[in-house]
């Protein structure tokens, strides 16, 4: 039997600063974002260098995981770079990608003869942006043909769209589109709060990424949910969302997801006391169907600020068959906080069932004591197998109580129940927790041979990520930073 137990925790010991996590597409290869977290009321970021490491995960074949290696060592930004406060990875974890308050992003290569991460493209320091700007999200595709930035100027608090596209598909260059740096295009994302971005889907002959996002002018409470779709020469329309009217003062806390093959689209919000779940299909390129409403009860109502909703792309009836909700810019020990299945059948119609509550399991490893789940939320692998949740704890290799040590490398680690105390709050700092849908069984005597550090380049796939992997397209790093941004967050 299968279920989603802890594997591994990564700690970050410094309260002020929090990891963003991005996996790639099954869970083998993980990058980690290390910067200061934003305030809390004003989503202002303080300069720093800011740095990332990346690591691989080895598993045991009931998904266990055996060891984590890092792969080269912390990159760290120069002075008030911000580096990483947004970082993505490739669906086979060949390259990565973070962003630069300094050069909007970088994407890195591993070189394997070096070992170190060589910077393979960045748009550079003289993109013309100025400064007083944080880069505060990133999203690309899973081929990082299309990226992405969301902008915060620090002066007025509103924000800005930066599109990239590979010239080639082989190209070690990326160019910004001529309609992307016009007005109307600036305009339409001018005050993002919460945006996702699919993988690239063929309209009219053309492979570009659809975008939603919602937009609201700050200190104003109204906001509304646009769908748009990159294409090669324009951008368009892609659907509506009718449904949630700018004049509508009982809709808060108002986000939106996305499948990476553009199929299936969601919107959560929080209206009558409850946590609204609104799922939607694409109809016929014509617009977004709405299918069905689920409604999630939480322990807390008042404590929600927002929420992420990641989608995965296998479907059950007409909607996805997995549902990921994630806490977003605050601290929350809501046990709706996790995973669910989307099931249908003929007779029942849908039904949602919760397979994992994160703050639940958190607690239970803590003895009871409260480990509120962190900034910046969730982030599943493309299959969900894999899932990287921020929380607020100590840190676990300085805590006497904590059996077994973990470390960021090298720890054997072992499914719950076998691993307790992982700390209290007050202990400060900010780790990763790594829920792995894992077999419940014990370990197998004989450990995985460990392979060698892989070779990669576009062609290659790392260590752990099967052929099959290499050739799914269609599916985005990101089913909704996402990615959703981490900008200003707050109810409409």
């Amino acid at each position: 039997m299968y279920s989603y137990e802890i594997h591994k925790i990564i700690n970050n010991s410094l309260s002020t600063n929090g990891f963003n996590a991005a996996l790639s597409a099954n869970g083998s290869r993980i990058i980690l974002g290390d910067t200061m977290l934003p305030a809390f009321f004003t989503g202002s970021i303080d300069t720093q260098p800011g740095s990332f490491k990346v690591y691989d995960i080895i598993y045991d074949s009931r998904k266990h995981i055996f060891q984590m290696n890092q792969v080269g060592d912390v990159v760290t930004g120069d002075t008030d770079e911000n580096l990483a406060a947004g970082v993505v990875i490739t669906d086979d974890g060949s390259m990565v990608a973070v962003s630069s308050n300094t050069e909007i992003f970088k994407i890195y290569k591993f070189n394997i003869v070096t070992k170190i991460w060589d910077v393979y493209y960045t748009p550079g320091p003289d993109h013309g942006l100025g400064s007083g700007l944080n880069i505060s999200g990133l999203r690309a595709t899973s081929d990082f043909r299309h990226i992405i930035t969301a902008n915060v100027d620090n002066n007025t608090g509103m924000t800005s769209l930066l599109y990239y596209r590979r010239t080639t598909a082989t190209s070690n260059a990326w160019e910004m589109p001529a309609y992307a740096m016009t007005t109307p295009f600036l305009e339409r994302f001018n005050a993002i709060r919460g945006l996702v971005m699919s993988d690239a889907i063929l309209v009219e002959n053309y492979n570009g990424p659809i975008i939603i996002h919602v937009q609201q002018v700050p200190m104003q409470n109204n906001a509304v949910i646009i769908s748009t779709r990159l294409a090669e020469n324009n951008f368009f329309d892609y659907g509506y969302f009718p449904e949630y009217s700018s004049s509508d003062m009982t809709i808060q806390a108002l986000a939106v997801g996305i499948t990476q093959n553009a199929d299936h689209a969601v919107v959560t919000y929080i209206k009558n006391s409850k946590i609204n779940v609104d799922m939607y299909v694409w109809d016929f390129d014509t617009y977004w169907y709405f299918v069905h409403k689920f409604e999630i009860i939480s322990d807390d109502i008042n404590t929600i600020q927002f929420s992420y909703p990641y989608l995965n792309n296998e479907s059950s009836g007409d909607l996805p068959s997995k549902l990921c909700l994630s806490m977003n810019y605050g601290l929350s020990n809501d046990s709706i906080f996790g995973v669910y299945d989307i099931n249908y059948t003929v007779q029942d119609g849908y039904s949602l069932t919760q397979s994992v509550s994160f703050a639940e399991k958190l607690t239970a490893l803590a003895s009871n004591n409260p480990l509120p789940l962190g900034l910046l939320g969730s982030m599943p692998s493309r299959d969900f197998s894999v899932i990287a949740t921020p929380f607020m704890g100590p840190d676990p290799d300085s805590d006497p109580n904590t059996n077994p040590n973990y470390s960021t490398v090298y720890y054997f680690t072992t499914p719950a129940p076998n691993v307790t105390n992982v700390g209290v709050i007050d202990s400060h700092g900010i780790g990763i927790a790594l829920f792995v849908y894992a077999q419940n069984a014990p370990r197998p005597l004989s450990p995985p041979r460990i392979p060698d550090t892989p070779t990669l380049n576009e062609t290659t796939t790392p260590a752990g990520v099967s052929t099959g992997v290499r050739i799914l397209v269609g599916a985005g790093v990101l089913a909704v930073i996402g990615l959703i941004f981490f900008l200003f967050f707050y109810s409409n």
